[in-house]
């Protein structure tokens, strides 16, 4: 649930921040047009989950070798 908040709040400021960038390149040089598509974002959005999930999952699986009484003695 906490890597699903991080991704998602990620999602929201990487997105906010690539229109405000475009607005600023957009008055700064306005010759190099920059539109964002929805499939990009989706795109993005994709990429974001899948790397989230595996950065979740890889401490899961290093800890499997390990015994639980091991791990949790103080």
């Amino acid at each position: 649930l906490h890597v699903a908040k991080l991704l998602g709040i990620g999602f929201l400021c990487g997105a906010v921040a690539a229109h405000l960038l475009a607005a600023v390149i957009d008055l700064v040089a306005p010759v190099i047009p920059l539109r964002y598509a929805t499939s990009d974002l989706a795109a993005v959005a994709i990429l974001l989950v899948v790397s989230g999930f595996l950065a979740a999952f890889v401490p899961l699986i290093r800890l499997r070798n390990i015994d639980p009484l091991e791990a949790f003695r103080a």
